[in-house]
């Protein structure tokens, strides 16, 4: 495991793992230590000071982002005269911690971002609980509760800790600055949560500058500048003109909620209905100001597609009245309708292959699991498999085995147990590969498909098959 590389057990050691006491802004000192010596505390704030000019100094004509986020990091490991110091990326929804980036000072190791090695969420109860409260865990010495939590013990005794500071921080990216075995200034947490907001800070503007760069090399000079164009059918992103920002780039669930809520009801919605569907645990809807934070937030992020992508009026909230507003499931939705008018076959070929285009993923790629959008996720999953399976029959009418087995493939991954997908699959299988191949398409249908479904499925396709002349 990454971890147990990065904090490696050395051999007859034995270590607990203790949560230090509450850390005093000041201290009182007696005559003698007044007159004589300069307090633990003194000398941790001169040399706080120095170490943050030091670290200005050497980053202030830097533009490198990696170069900024690494030298925090090797900051932390000299201040505290650590072994090791590292950003933890926290996934929630998986319950495991990743290191993003860390450096060994002992080793002068550095690491690099995104390693895909974690550590699962089971024993560290008490950091997951240090990051809801917004706190450092400080452990000075890892001596006092083996017996008091055994399961964390063990985690720290494997990764050989014998002292330890994590500051959180947050909430997207979600995570721990970590310094592993300080030897001095160890219930000072104060340096690491310091240099946690200079790398997360910078972090967030690598991502940034990241996703500029993806936008520069993907310009679409047709696209129009006056509308903002919102898909929700996959990764939830807004585009404008050439621009564009999504869930990746800005992760936070409470502006996609609002985009989502937005978009999906298509007219200005009052200010207490999203607070009663989008802060639900808010009693009092008319209270709106986790609405307007949220609001705030995202017109900075925003500012570089269109001013005030959000507005209000006596309706309610609405996208910017100064642009024309276009979504994917409305645009999808009146593809379907005129699918379902259309008799001509080319017409109609052309049209779902538009209309399945605009599938990217599920609703919101399955990132906003909302009470109100279930209604909405069924209805464009059951849409996405009309479409599908006519562009299918669509397609087989002309024999398209290419094409068919590559649109069957990829509704086949969403749309699991639909017997229609199952018999172009395997049919444009057996057309591509042969009858082998073809056998084992079929077979892997079986678990998803009822007895009798399976049974008619096969008998469908052994009559196509034959029909074309060939032999299952």
């Amino acid at each position: 495991m990454f971890f147990e590389k990065l904090f490696k057990k050395k051999e007859g050691q034995t270590i607990e793992w203790v949560e230090a006491p509450p850390i005093e802004t000041t201290k009182i000192m007696d005559a003698a230590s007044n007159s004589a010596v300069i307090s633990d505390e003194q000398k941790h704030d001169h040399d706080f000071r120095l170490t943050l000019t030091g670290l200005e100094q050497r980053l202030h004509t830097s533009e490198s982002t990696e170069e900024i986020i690494m030298e925090a990091i090797k900051t932390a490991c000299d201040f505290y005269e650590a072994e090791w110091a590292g950003i933890l990326i926290a996934d929630v929804e998986t319950e495991a911690w990743a290191p993003m980036t860390c450096y060994n000072r002992l080793t002068g190791r550095m690491e690099s971002r995104y390693t895909k090695e974690i550590e699962a969420f089971e024993g560290f109860g008490r950091w997951i609980k240090a990051f809801y409260d917004g706190k450092p865990l400080v452990v000075p010495d890892a001596s006092v509760i083996k017996k008091r939590f055994p399961d964390e013990f063990q985690h720290y005794q494997r990764l050989d800790v014998q002292s330890l500071i994590g500051t959180p921080f947050g909430e997207k990216p979600t995570g721990f600055f970590v310094v592993k075995n300080p030897t001095r200034y160890k219930t000072y947490p104060d340096m690491a949560q310091m240099l946690a907001f200079v790398s997360m800070s910078t972090f967030y503007l690598q991502e940034l500058q990241q996703s500029m760069a993806e936008l520069e090399t993907n310009q679409d000079d047709s696209a129009d500048e006056h509308t903002i164009r919102i898909n929700l059918l996959g990764m939830p992103e807004v585009c404008v003109g050439s621009k564009k920002l999504d869930m990746r780039v800005y992760a936070s669930d409470n502006a996609w909620k609002i985009i989502s809520f937005l978009a999906l009801k298509g007219k200005p919605v009052p200010g207490s209905t999203l607070v009663e569907n989008i802060w639900p645990k808010i009693k009092d809807t008319s209270d709106t100001n986790p609405l307007r934070s949220a609001l705030y937030q995202m017109r900075s992020k925003f500012q570089f597609l269109c001013p005030n992508i959000i507005s209000s009026n006596e309706q309610g909230y609405w996208f910017n009245p100064d642009y024309r507003v276009e979504v994917d499931t409305v645009l999808v939705e009146e593809l379907w309708k005129k699918i379902s008018e259309e008799k001509n076959h080319s017409v109609r070929l052309a049209h779902l292959k538009q209309a399945a285009k605009l599938f990217r993923g599920y609703l919101c790629d399955n990132k906003l699991d909302e009470p109100w959008m279930i209604s909405y996720y069924h209805t464009y999953i059951s849409l996405f498999a009309q479409i599908m399976t006519n562009l299918l029959d669509e397609l087989g009418k002309e024999k398209n085995y290419v094409s068919i087995h590559k649109y069957a493939s990829c509704a086949s991954t969403v749309l699991t147990g639909n017997s229609k997908i199952c018999f172009w699959l395997t049919v444009a299988t057996y057309f591509i590969s042969g009858r082998g191949a073809a056998n084992e398409v079929v077979n892997a249908s079986r678990s998803s498909l009822s007895s009798e479904e399976f049974d008619v499925l096969l008998k469908e396709i052994e009559a196509y098959i034959k029909e074309q002349g060939g032999n299952l």
